[in-house]
């Protein structure tokens, strides 16, 4: 049986079993995996699960996991982030809810070479306040996010350092974002945020059955970025109040009325993207070969984009997505879901004919592949 911290559990003779007499029936689960469409009542953790609190002090802290096997179940984090550095650890239906967190360490960090196997199953990751520059709820590599909710950082995931990651039947997005409106003084010296749901830095991930919402999350801040410590610089930080009043203005000034707040930010190079394909060249091979399938992408200013320049051969396969058509970029009348460089000529599996087609979702038509 699978054991769950602060449940007290009994010992039925009769029937030879344990059981756990305080915890609450959950609801029955008929989500067929992959395959059933996700939305908020069948991603995150289920409905009458009773949360552990982890650190009732509630201190922000970073907590480095060497220990193989360590496994995290139905418990509330609230501020408290983990550094894996071991194999087979696994948090399952845990909580991060952060309030307080300007660091640029996320809920999850996977960047070190010991890390492997990593779990994160029905889970949910949503930061309330401003994050560091490079606030990512998880990062790293031989991870498997699945049936999650991530939502209000830089970046959602950000693949790095390493392949085998999986990403599936999850809502990502929407996330945090800075931005300056022209004639409004720059924040932070100008700096503008990229922010994606998925940002890869590294190959061999699997993208499946996952909602993307490609918008700025209305309830994070979005002050200067400061300088990516918890304690921050009282010239560097908005308070939530100043955030919030900032980002409005940046809508107002820069945004038709087409997109308002779950619009499409793009402000002095500051964007955001669904799907953002880019390596590292210092570390990465060229081709990401990644294999993206049966997801919902709404949002951004692009959906996928595979413009980066550090780019190589396979970029991956993408089969039956269905796209919006909110995206800020179009092409032919049509937002733009696909757009990959032209020279040299990025090799990517996009059918346009066949059953594993990519399609918009208002109205069933191909999605086309735009080359820059």
């Amino acid at each position: 049986m699978s054991v769950i911290p602060g449940v007290r559990y009994a010992y039925d003779a009769a029937n030879l079993l344990w059981t756990a007499p305080l915890r609450p029936s959950l609801t029955a689960d008929v989500f067929v995996e992959d395959v059933t469409p996700v939305d908020y009542t069948n991603t995150g953790i289920p409905a009458g699960t009773v949360l552990t609190t982890y650190d009732p002090t509630g201190l922000i802290r970073t907590v480095t996991i060497t220990t193989a096997g360590t496994t995290f179940e139905e418990m509330d984090f609230g501020n408290v982030r983990f550094v894996v550095q071991a194999a087979n650890v696994s948090f399952l239906r845990c909580r991060w809810h952060v309030t307080d967190n300007k660091s640029s360490v996320g809920c999850v960090n996977t960047d070190h070479a010991n890390a492997a196997n990593v779990k994160i199953y029905q889970c949910e990751m949503k930061n309330f306040d401003q994050m560091g520059i490079s606030y990512n709820c998880v990062q790293g590599h031989d991870f498997d996010i699945y049936r999650c909710q991530i939502s209000g950082s830089v970046d959602g995931i950000r693949p790095n350092l390493g392949g085998n990651w999986k990403v599936r039947s999850s809502i990502i997005g929407p996330v945090g974002w800075w931005g300056t409106a022209t004639g409004l003084q720059p924040l932070n010296s100008g700096f503008q945020t990229h922010s994606d749901c998925i940002q890869t830095t590294y190959g061999g991930g699997y993208i499946k059955n996952n909602l993307f919402l490609g918008y700025a999350a209305d309830w994070v801040g979005t002050g200067t970025p400061g300088n990516g410590s918890d304690t921050g610089t009282p010239t560097s930080w908005y308070t939530q109040a100043q955030s919030n009043a900032r980002k409005a203005e940046v809508f107002t000034k820069t945004l038709s009325g087409a997109f308002t707040y779950y619009g499409t930010p793009i402000v002095s190079g500051g964007t955001i993207t669904d799907l953002m394909c880019t390596r590292d060249a210092t570390v990465a091979p060229p081709g990401l070969d990644l294999l993206v399938e049966d997801n919902r992408f709404y949002g951004g200013v692009i959906h996928v984009n595979g413009l980066n320049a550090n780019l190589g051969d396979p970029l991956g396969t993408f089969l039956r997505n269905k796209h919006s058509n909110d995206t800020f970029f179009t092409g032919g009348g049509r937002a733009i879901g696909y757009e990959l460089r032209a020279s040299p000529v990025l090799a990517a599996t996009i059918p346009q004919s066949g059953p594993d087609v990519n399609t918009y979702i208002d109205n069933g038509a191909v999605v086309p592949v735009v080359r820059a």
